[in-house]
C-alpha cells in the first residue's frame, strides 16, 4: 500500500514521488517492520510511546543493523545444529543455485 500510495497519489496525497525516492521510503520502511517484529509487536497498534526513540536510538548507535538481534540468531541458529563450538555454520543449499550447478 505505501509504494501504491508514492507512485500514485503520494504518501500524503501531495504528490507523485520518483521510483528512487520510494524504494527508499520502502527500504526504511522494511526496517522499522523489522525492528517492530524483533521487538514483539504484532501490529503497529501494539507499539508503546517508546517505540520512536528506541528506533531513533539503536539507529544513531548502530545502524540498520541495530535494529534486529542478528547475533542472537545466529547463535541461536548455531546451538540449533547441535552446538557446534568451532564457530563454523553449516548453511543449507538454495535448491536454485543447485539448478545452476553452483
Amino acid at each position: 500500500m505505501l509504494v501504491l500510495s508514492c507512485i500514485t497519489v503520494g504518501p500524503r496525497e501531495n504528490g507523485i514521488l520518483d521510483a528512487t525516492f520510494t524504494a527508499q521510503i520502502a527500504r526504511k520502511f522494511d526496517w522499522v517492520l523489522r525492528f517492530r517484529l524483533a521487538e514483539g509487536y504484532e501490529s503497529f497498534a501494539e507499539i508503546p510511546d517508546f517505540f520512536a526513540s528506541d528506533l531513533s536510538k539503536r539507529l544513531s548507535t548502530g545502524g540498520t543493523l541495530a535494529l534486529v538481534p542478528i547475533s542472537d540468531r545466529l547463535d541461536d541458529l548455531l546451538a540449533e545444529q547441535g552446538g557446534v563450538g568451532d564457530g563454523s555454520l553449516v548453511v543449507g543449499f538454495h535448491a536454485e543455485l543447485s539448478r545452476l550447478g553452483a
